[in-house]
């Protein structure tokens, strides 16, 4: 994510869902076009991937004080609202 109306706090602050879980593919802003070709070339190499990751968790949990340790974002039931006529 990138573009004048937001910066890299944000980026930080929505890595977090409403429950508090760490958003574990991760959100990343970038400052320019560059900086997202150069994060787009590290999320496609898995060791490299790993490490910006990783930096992610650390910078965010810094900033916000939050815990250092990705915790899963739940995976909630959805059913459908939707009474079938009979």
């Amino acid at each position: 994510m990138g573009g004048a109306a937001i910066n890299r706090r944000f980026g930080w602050r929505i890595l977090y869902t409403e429950d508090g879980a760490l958003y574990t593919p991760g959100v990343f802003y970038c400052k320019d076009a560059f900086e997202g070709l150069a994060t787009m070339d590290a999320l496609g190499d898995p060791r490299q991937r790993e490490a910006l990751l990783n930096q992610l968790y650390a910078e965010a949990a810094r900033e916000l004080g939050q815990a250092a340790r990705p915790k899963p974002a739940r995976a909630e039931k959805s059913r459908s609202r939707v009474v079938p006529s009979l």
